[in-house]
């Protein structure tokens, strides 16, 4: 006996069609082999498509991390050496070279005395980088400003008689008078508004008999009252101008 492969009758081994439902039955395997249960005639194992293309995405996955890994690695070598360079280079400042820097017998001076101060000459100032006592020269002025002023720091600090050395009598009584000159006040004498009109950082506002000497201070003052001493002591009259 035999079960039909479409409906489950039984049936005689030799039956061509299923008397239950007609169907036509195939070949029956040889006696002895095992017939598998209804139902169950064509099952197999199932097995997952695309196996292939799940292998390649996790082989270049993978590849892409060795890669990555690498460059990073290289990376990390190589810019943390630009930090140090660079990091040298800034606090060093110049390495460069061994030699000393040459210096002129003036700046010598002018270092030896403590100066670090620098003459602005757009603002008519000295930026102060030490203590007020420390002794500023003539030689630390840039060339524009030592050819704009007979003593660019006048307003600065007091004034010795190492500030007036081998200048002439007129050239005490124009620095004398640039001390009033920086705050704008005007001049009778012709000679003076001449000079004072030439240069660059002047700019005359205030009328003689109006200028008050308040607006001078404490230094400008004892300034403008040593200048005086000394044009006096060379010559009892003074400097004679517009002469």
């Amino acid at each position: 006996m035999k079960r039909c492969g479409n409906c489950g009758a039984m049936m005689d081994d030799d039956s061509l069609f299923c008397p239950e439902c007609g169907m036509k039955q195939e070949e029956q395997p040889p006696y002895g082999q095992e017939q598998p249960p209804y139902g169950q005639e064509d099952w197999k194992p199932y097995k997952k498509k695309g196996g292939g293309v799940v292998v390649v995405c996790v082989f270049l996955l993978i590849s892409l991390l060795i890669v990555g890994g690498i460059g990073f690695g290289i990376y990390r070598l190589i810019h943390p050496a630009r930090e140090i360079v660079a990091e040298y280079d800034y606090d060093s400042g110049e390495d460069s070279s061994s030699s000393e820097p040459a210096y002129t017998e003036e700046e010598e001076e002018t270092e030896d005395a403590g100066e670090t101060r620098d003459y602005n000459d757009s603002e008519d100032e000295w930026s102060d980088d030490t203590d007020d006592g420390d002794d500023l020269t003539r030689g630390s002025v840039n060339a524009k400003a030592a050819s704009e002023y007979v003593i660019p720091y006048s307003n600065q600090r007091l004034l010795g008689d190492s500030d007036v050395a081998g200048l002439s009598l007129r050239e005490i009584n124009y620095a004398k008078n640039e001390i009033y000159a920086r705050h704008g006040r005007k001049f009778d004498s012709q000679e003076l508004q001449n000079y004072f009109n030439s240069k660059s950082w002047y700019y005359g506002t205030i009328e003689p008999e109006n200028f008050d000497v308040s607006l001078l201070t404490d230094v400008e003052k004892k300034n403008a009252e040593f200048l005086s001493d000394v044009e006096f002591s060379i010559s009892a009259n003074g400097y004679q101008l517009d002469q």
